[in-house]
């Protein structure tokens, strides 16, 4: 039987990818009118158009730079060390960005959670550590954070959350993975 949190986890997933498509369909609207052409409005009747690859200048510096690296680091290698070190960092990231919103709430009993159920999959950015034990670390950081999310209303950043948990999907072989390369592989 498929857990709530998978499905909340998948649902969050699913939006992303959506968002993602949303903010570089915008960007590429934007970009790609010339200065004379900024005055028109741009014109998605034709049915020939495609949705453009995500361009990372619709993301934060920080989190396009880690898209970007997840890109080239894992996409088909999920399991290489390269790739086990770059989701690591984004661990981290996404931790201590969720600490400092939480600690904003003044909710410091939930960072000491992030403390305890985070702080596992920050080990790759110093040791080598095997997929299998990667993922279940990033699993438990996630599902903790979506907890924590739950019972303060306090939101970590969702593209690195987002990230996180399609990495674990990829990490566990999940159909979905194409999907998730496909869309990552996109990235420009």
């Amino acid at each position: 039987m498929v857990s709530f949190k998978y499905l909340n986890i998948l649902l969050i997933l699913i939006m992303f990818i959506g968002t993602v498509a949303w903010q570089n369909a915008e960007a590429e609207l934007f970009n790609s009118r010339n200065k004379n052409e900024r005055e028109a409005q741009p014109s998605l009747s034709s049915d020939k158009e495609k949705i453009p690859p995500v361009k990372s200048e619709a993301l934060p510096n920080d989190v396009a730079g880690h898209v970007a690296n997840v890109t080239s680091y894992c996409v088909g290698k999920w399991e290489s060390e390269a790739c086990l070190k770059e989701l690591s960092s984004v661990s981290m990231d996404m931790a201590v960005n969720f600490a400092e919103n939480l600690d904003a709430k003044k909710e410091h009993g939930a960072i000491e959670l992030i403390k305890q159920h985070c702080s596992a999959p920050t080990a790759a950015l110093k040791i080598s550590v095997p997929a299998y034990a990667m993922k279940s670390a990033i699993t438990e950081c996630v599902n903790s954070v979506a907890d924590i999310n739950e019972a303060t209303s306090v939101k970590p950043d969702l593209n690195l959350y987002q990230l996180l948990v399609g990495s674990v999907l990829c990490l566990d072989k999940d159909p979905a993975c194409a999907d998730i390369e496909k869309q990552l592989s996109s990235t420009k």
